[in-house]
């Protein structure tokens, strides 16, 4: 049984985490100056060239900075997962346990932020490839209990 809740909680963590990736398709080609579009919820807004987004973006990697701080947590979780594995009747590890995944909000919180900031289709790329190669990490740890 707790091998199923185990398995249930990494797969939503999983799932959380993947909706948080940003979707960006290729913009089209008009007089060698492409420009980009952000969709919301309410209307589309075109927020420059890509030219000058690119340049923005590069200067600010604090996305880079997330991902270190949001792998950090990823293996204290995965180091708790193990510390269960190997002694599943010690009632510190649910302590450590509840406390990270209470962080779960905050990094959920953080990546939706991050992932709508980031306007360069190559970073949002990298975003979300490093955030998905993170979930799945903590979906092997947790599928091996």
């Amino acid at each position: 049984m707790k091998k199923i809740v185990a398995l249930l909680l990494a797969l939503m963590l999983a799932f959380v985490l993947s909706a948080c990736v940003v979707e960006v398709s290729e913009p089209a080609e008009t007089d060698g100056v492409s420009s980009i579009l952000i969709e919301d919820d309410d209307d589309t807004v075109e927020t420059g060239s890509t030219e000058e987004l690119s340049d923005e973006s590069s200067t600010d990697d604090s996305w880079r900075e997330f991902l270190k701080e949001y792998e950090e947590w990823a293996d204290k979780y995965i180091a708790v997962v193990k510390k269960y594995k190997a002694n599943p009747t010690d009632l510190s590890i649910l302590t450590e346990y509840t406390s990270l995944i209470t962080e779960l909000s905050d990094w959920t919180t953080r990546a939706d932020d991050i992932s709508s900031s980031i306007v360069d289709v190559k970073d949002a790329t990298e975003f979300s490839t490093e955030l998905a190669r993170i979930a799945a990490k903590i979906a092997d740890a947790a599928g091996d209990l």
